[in-house]
């Protein structure tokens, strides 16, 4: 992964020296999964506790978090370069008179960082300071860390990664300037993860079989990732 961000971190100085537009932001990221791997694993979970669930496992429905950009503009073309931070839970109740322990379930809490560079083609309304960015081309590096518990018995965390995922997608954005200093701005993208990922470390530390031949630990993560947030910009997108 660390080669793929310091390209892309080389391909955002090499735009932004040749580039008089420059902005920062700050705002809110929502990720709404769409199946893959996640949605493997609970299947798979609620399989092998049938008898003692009273509440089934579930793929998270979100993500969500801080997001930070920089970005820079070039006659038709702008350039972005940004981190998001999102969190997402997992959980399932269990019949603690038909568990070894008396436990009432598990948690699994998802802690995931975002490196995004996208380019798009932009387009003005220089007198009512609007923007449109459509199409911009997405790619993410996603990293994706959990912690995960018994409920309802003294049970001890345990930390786990289930590692690396890539992506790209196709999004658009739409920009609202203030006084020539800031943009309001919202965007949303579709990303794709075109390869799979192991999800064995998951599987272990919840204590879920897979069969190792078949690949069943392996998934995809895709979604549509929805952005809102404030930018401070200098001489930018006029």
């Amino acid at each position: 992964m660390s080669r793929r961000l310091l390209i892309a971190f080389l391909l955002f100085l090499c735009f932004t020296v040749h580039s008089q537009s420059l902005y920062f932001s700050a705002g809110y990221d929502l990720m709404i999964p769409t199946g893959g791997g996640l949605n493997d694993f609970a299947d798979k979970y609620n399989s092998q506790r049938a008898a003692i669930l009273t509440q089934k496992m579930e793929a998270p429905s979100m993500f969500n978090g801080l997001s930070f950009m920089a970005g820079t503009a070039l006659g038709p073309m702008i350039l972005e370069l940004g981190y998001s931070s999102h969190k997402g839970k997992m959980s399932a109740s269990s019949n603690p008179m038909a568990t070894q322990g008396g436990a009432t379930g598990r948690e699994i809490n998802f802690e995931n960082s975002m490196f995004n560079i996208s380019i798009g083609v932009l387009s003005t309304d220089a007198s009512s300071e609007t923007y449109i960015v459509f199409p911009s081309m997405e790619a993410n590096f996603y990293s994706m860390n959990f912690t995960t518990k018994l409920t309802g018995v003294n049970s001890a965390e345990q930390k786990g990664n289930v590692g690396s995922f890539t992506q790209v997608g196709l999004g658009a954005s739409l920009m609202k300037g203030f006084g020539g200093t800031f943009i309001i701005y919202a965007k949303a993208a579709y990303y794709l993860d075109p390869f799979k990922s192991s999800f064995s470390d998951l599987y272990r530390k919840t204590s879920t079989s897979y069969n190792i031949t078949d690949d069943e630990d392996e998934g995809s993560y895709s979604g549509f990732l929805l952005k809102a947030g404030i930018m401070l910009y200098w001489n930018c997108l006029q």
